[in-house]
C-alpha cells in the first residue's frame, strides 16, 4: 500500500495490491488435492478538495480469482468443477457537499462488472456469467438541532445479467439446465427522522424505504423504527423493528425456470438488546431476536427424494416459486474487554433456529443455513511495548446436509425428509504473534501465525456425484476446507 498527499495538501492519492500465496502452503500441507484457490486484487484512489465545500473522489478496485484443481484430475467427475476463473471491477466517482456542520450531501455514480467462467477436466465449459450494472445514490444528512437529525436518499440501478449452467449428458452431448438473459431497472427512496431529547436518556428513530423493480412491475414499502433507552449510568437497552424486501436476481426472472411474476422475498424482524458496562474497559451484551419471511423463493420439485416409497427423480427444470414461509429465532450474548495495553478479547455464543415450510411440498424442515449454536473466543496480551500475542477459537454447529438424505451406517440414502442430516461441526483455532521495531520515521512489524493450527478435517457438502434409481444409496462429495496454515511476513510503515 502506498499513499500520499496532492496538490499542496487539498486532496491525497491511495494505491493498493494484493496477491495470496495460500495455495502454496495448502499443497505442502494436505494430502486434499481438490483445495486449490488463489486471489489478487488492486485498488487505486484519488479524491481533491474542489472548493470550500466540495470534495471530489474516484476509486478503481479490480481483483480476479480462481479455483484449480488439476492435482485432482483423476478423482472428479465429468460434472465436477474443474477450473474456475472470475474478475470483478468497481469504479465509483463521488461528490461531498458540506457547507458546514449541519449538512452533509453525498451523490455517487458507480459502474461494476463481475464475469465468472467454469469448466470441467476436459476443458469443456459448464458454466458462465457477465453481469454489469450502472448505479446512481445520493444520500443527504441534516442535523436539524442537537437533538434530532433527518437522513434522506434515493438509489437508481440499471442491471443486465447473460449465462448459463451447463450439464454433460450420458450421450456426451452438453444439456443446458439453465440460461438466462435480461436488463432491468431497480429505483428506491429512504427517509429516517431521529431525536434524542433529555440528554441521550432516549433515542428514537423512525422512517422506511420504497423500491421498484421494472422486471416485475412489483413494489415494495418498508418501514422501520427503534428505542433507545438509558435508565442509569453505563446501561442502555434497544429495542427495534422493521419490514425488509428483497427483489428476485435477474439470474431468476430471465431463468429457463423462472418467471418475471416471481414476487420479492419479505421479512418482518423485531429485536431486543441490553448492555451493561461494567467498568472503562469492559462491557456485557445480551440480545433477542425474531424474524418471520414469507414469498422466500425456492425450487421444490428440483431434489431427489423418496416419495410413496420408491425414489422420485429430481426435475432439472422445477420452476422457481415463491413457495416458502419460515422464521429465525434465538438470543446471542457477548462479553469484551479493550484496552491499549495488557488484555483484551471476547467471548460470544449465539443460539437460534431457523425453519420454513414448502408449500408445493406440503412439509417443514430446518433451513438450508439453520445453525443452533455458534462460538467465538478471541484473546489478545501485549507481553512487551513491542510484542503482542492473539488467539481466536471459532465453533459452530453443523448446517443441514441440503437435500433429502439418511445414514446408514457408512452409506447415505434418499429419505422422505428434507436437511435431516447435518454436516459435521466446524472448528478452527489460530494464533498469531507480531514483534515491531518502532523508529522515528518509519515502523518495521515482523508475524508469524498459525491457521487451524490443531489442524481439524472441516468439510462442506459439494454435491451428488451418483444415485442409484433402485435401491435409493447416493454418493456423496464433501470438500476439505483449509488445512493447517503456517505463515509469516513483514509490514513496513514509513
Amino acid at each position: 500500500m502506498l499513499e500520499g498527499p496532492l496538490g499542496g495538501g487539498k486532496g491525497s492519492w491511495l494505491v493498493t495490491a494484493r496477491k495470496s500465496y495460500v495455495q502454496y502452503i495448502i499443497d505442502r500441507t494436505a494430502n486434499d488435492p481438490t483445495i486449490g484457490f488463489a486471489f489478487a486484487d488492486a485498488q487505486g484512489r484519488v479524491q481533491y478538495d474542489l472548493a470550500k465545500a466540495w470534495n471530489a473522489s474516484l476509486s478503481v478496485m479490480h481483483g480476479t480469482s480462481g479455483l484449480d484443481r488439476t492435482r485432482a484430475e483423476n478423482v472428479l467427475g465429468i460434472n465436477a468443477l474443474f477450473k474456475s476463473d472470475y474478475d470483478f471491477t468497481l469504479t465509483t466517482l463521488a461528490l461531498r457537499y458540506a457547507p458546514g456542520s449541519r449538512l452533509l450531501a453525498t451523490n455517487r455514480i458507480s459502474l461494476l462488472r463481475e464475469r465468472y467462467v467454469n469448466a470441467n477436466r476436459e476443458a469443456r465449459r459448464l458454466g458462465s456469467s457477465g453481469y454489469g450494472e450502472w448505479a446512481w445514490n445520493g444520500d443527504a444528512a441534516w442535523q436539524q438541532s442537537n437533538g434530532a437529525a433527518l437522513q434522506f436518499g434515493g438509489i437508481a440501478r440499471r442491471l443486465r445479467d447473460d449465462g448459463n449452467v451447463l450439464r454433460l449428458g450420458t450421450g456426451g452431448a452438453f444439456t443446458a439446465i439453465d440460461a438466462f438473459r435480461g436488463t432491468g431497472m431497480r429505483s428506491g427512496v429512504y427517509a429516517q427522522q431521529s431525536w434524542n431529547p433529555w440528554r441521550g436518556r432516549i433515542r428514537l428513530t423512525a422512517g422506511g424505504s420504497a423500491g421498484r423493480h421494472s422486471v416485475s412491475g412489483a413494489s415494495a414499502a418498508t418501514p422501520y423504527a427503534s428505542l433507545g433507552l438509558q435508565p442509569a449510568s453505563g446501561t442502555s437497552v434497544t429495542f427495534s423493528w422493521g419490514q425488509y424486501a428483497q427483489f428476485a436476481e435477474l439470474a431468476q426472472f430471465f431463468s429457463l425456470h423462472g418467471s418475471r411474476r416471481l414476487a420479492p422475498e419479505r421479512a418482518t424482524h423485531v429485536e431486543a438488546a441490553v448492555e451493561q458496562r461494567l467498568g472503562e474497559r469492559t462491557r456485557l451484551r445480551f440480545q433477542l431476536y425474531n424474524r418471520q419471511d414469507r414469498d422466500l423463493i425456492f425450487r421444490p420439485l428440483l431434489d431427489f427424494r423418496i416419495l410413496n416409497g420408491r425414489v422420485q427423480g429430481g426435475n432439472l427444470f422445477a420452476p422457481f416459486a415463491n413457495s416458502q414461509r419460515g422464521y429465525a429465532r434465538g438470543w446471542q450474548t457477548f462479553v469484551q474487554r479493550r484496552t491499549a495495553n495488557g488484555f483484551t478479547g471476547w467471548i460470544g455464543y449465539a443460539c437460534g433456529v431457523s425453519r420454513v415450510r414448502d408449500g408445493v411440498l406440503r412439509m417443514s424442515y430446518p433451513a438450508d443455513f439453520d445453525q443452533k449454536h455458534t462460538v467465538n473466543v478471541f484473546g489478545s496480551y501485549r507481553l512487551r511495548p513491542s510484542v503482542n500475542l492473539s488467539v481466536k477459537w471459532l465453533y459452530g454447529s453443523g448446517f443441514p446436509l441440503r437435500g433429502f438424505f439418511t445414514q446408514v451406517q457408512n452409506d447415505y440414502f434418499l429419505a422422505t425428509e428434507r436437511n435431516r442430516l447435518r454436516i459435521p461441526p466446524y472448528q478452527r483455532s489460530d494464533f498469531r504473534v507480531n514483534k515491531a521495531f518502532i523508529r522515528d520515521k518509519w515502523q518495521l512489524t515482523l508475524f508469524a501465525e498459525v491457521i487451524n493450527f490443531t489442524n481439524r478435517g472441516n468439510v462442506r457438502f459439494d454435491d451428488i456425484n451418483s444415485i442409484d434409481g433402485r435401491t435409493g444409496r447416493v454418493r456423496l462429495r464433501f470438500d476439505k476446507m483449509f488445512p493447517i496454515l503456517p505463515s509469516a511476513g513483514i509490514v513496513v510503515e514509513f
